[in-house]
C-alpha cells in the first residue's frame, strides 16, 4: 500500500492506493442525470412562482426571491453538503481535486461562475460538457475551479 495516500484525511480523498482508486468518478450520464434533477428542482420553484398573481407586489418580490435562489442554489449547497440536490440524490459529490476535501463558500462560488460564463457563450457552453466525456470526467468549470465530481459509495443497510 502507498504510504501517501494513507496519510490523506479528506473525506473523499484523491489518487491510488496500490492500484486501486481511492474514489471512483461520476460518469458524464451521471452528471447529466444530476444537472435535469437539478433543472427539474429549479422548475417546481417557477411552478410556485406562477401560482402568485402577476403584477402584484408579492409577485415581484417571489420573482426577486426565485432569482436569488437560481444564483445560489449551487454554491450554497456545494459548499454546505458537497453538491447540489440532483447530484446528491444520484450519490455524486464535488470535491477539490488535490485533496478530496469539500470546497469553501468562494471556490463553490467561483465554480458556478465559471459554469456560468461558459453557458453564456454558444461554443464554450457545448466545449463545457463536451470537455466532460474527456479524462477524469471533468468539464471545463471543474478545470477552473480544481475540482472533481465523485461518487460516493452508499452506506450499507443495516440488518
Amino acid at each position: 500500500m502507498n504510504d501517501r495516500f494513507t496519510e490523506v484525511r479528506a473525506p473523499y480523498a484523491t489518487g491510488y492506493a496500490g492500484d486501486h482508486p481511492l474514489h471512483q468518478l461520476a460518469t458524464p450520464w451521471r452528471r447529466l442525470g444530476a444537472f435535469l434533477l437539478n433543472e427539474l428542482f429549479l422548475a417546481l420553484g417557477l411552478l410556485l412562482l406562477a401560482s402568485v398573481p402577476s403584477g402584484s407586489w408579492a409577485w415581484t418580490t417571489a420573482l426577486a426571491l426565485y432569482m436569488l435562489l437560481c444564483l445560489l442554489y449551487s454554491p450554497v449547497s456545494t459548499a454546505r453538503w458537497g453538491g447540489t440536490p440532483g447530484k446528491l440524490v444520484l450519490g455524486l459529490r464535488v470535491v477539490r481535486a488535490g485533496t478530496g476535501e469539500h470546497l469553501s463558500f468562494g471556490r463553490a462560488t467561483g465554480r458556478f461562475v465559471a459554469h456560468l460564463a461558459f453557458a453564456c457563450v454558444p461554443l464554450l457552453g457545448a466545449l463545457n460538457y463536451l470537455w466532460c466525456c474527456g479524462e477524469r470526467s471533468r468539464c471545463l468549470h471543474d478545470l477552473v475551479a480544481d475540482t472533481l465530481v465523485v461518487r460516493v459509495p452508499a452506506a450499507p443497510r443495516p440488518q
